[in-house]
């Protein structure tokens, strides 16, 4: 259990302890002693809501401490994707204009032979 819990658990030990040892010692008549008792009821009851308001009040500030957090988290990942495909299209891009340079460096060359196969077949024949 966290240290709120521990903590609300033992003022309300302490309170249910208080006021029964104020009604076993009471000095006073019944009815005023139960007005006592009810007074005091209602002090640690409300004592108890604003303690509890209070770390409902904490745990939704927390919350949204982390929901910031995992937002820029989402961002900072979205961003690194969205960095990463834009390097792995650029290097895509350059790997197909290398193909294409390759395949007209081939055409020429294979253009290139043909033209000596031909100027070859033409100079043997006389």
């Amino acid at each position: 259990m966290n240290k709120a819990g521990n903590l609300l658990i033992g003022f309300l030990a302490g309170a249910v302890a208080g006021v029964a040892t104020g009604i076993l010692v009471a000095p006073h008549k019944g009815s005023e002693t139960r007005k006592i008792i009810k007074n005091k009821v209602k002090d640690v009851s409300d004592e108890v809501t604003q303690k509890i308001s209070e770390q409902m009040d904490n745990i939704e500030r927390k919350l949204k401490g982390m929901k910031k957090d995992m937002q820029k988290a989402a961002e900072a990942v979205k961003n690194d994707v969205k960095e990463g495909a834009e390097k792995v299209k650029t290097k895509a891009n350059e790997a197909v204009a290398d193909a294409k340079s390759a395949v007209d460096d081939v055409k020429a060359t294979a253009s290139d032979v043909k033209t000596s196969a031909s100027n070859f077949k033409t100079s043997t024949k006389y």
